[in-house]
């Protein structure tokens, strides 16, 4: 029996398929969405609704395969308390980029 994905599984599983997507249409366009300039606007929009199918399939595929190596959670995923304290040592590291003022550095004005 599969184990449901968590949802930094389906995150990565999405930058998978975006990139292999994008490798795809990047190579060769047609393969996934046809000649979009023979299409009139209703092909299109079928096309591009197989697209979007195609990618869920794909992404629902990639997230019930393990990723080697690779803490999922870790990369995808961080706590209400660590998003906290990264943007507090971002405000903290910016005070300490700052010289410190001349009588502080033991200068006179």
């Amino acid at each position: 029996m599969q184990h449901a994905p968590s949802f930094a599984q389906i995150l990565a599983a999405a930058d998978l398929a975006d990139g292999f997507i994008a490798e795809i249409l990047d190579a060769d366009p047609a393969l996934l969405v046809g000649k979009v300039a023979d299409q009139d606007n209703k092909d299109i929009a079928k096309a591009a609704r197989k697209l979007a199918e195609f990618r869920k399939h794909l992404i629902d595929a990639l997230a019930q395969q393990p990723l080697g190596g690779v803490d999922v959670d870790d990369d995808y995923a961080l706590e209400e308390d660590e998003e906290e304290d990264e943007e507090e040592d971002e405000e903290e590291e910016g005070v300490e980029d700052q010289p410190a003022p001349a009588k502080a550095r033991g200068k006179r004005a």
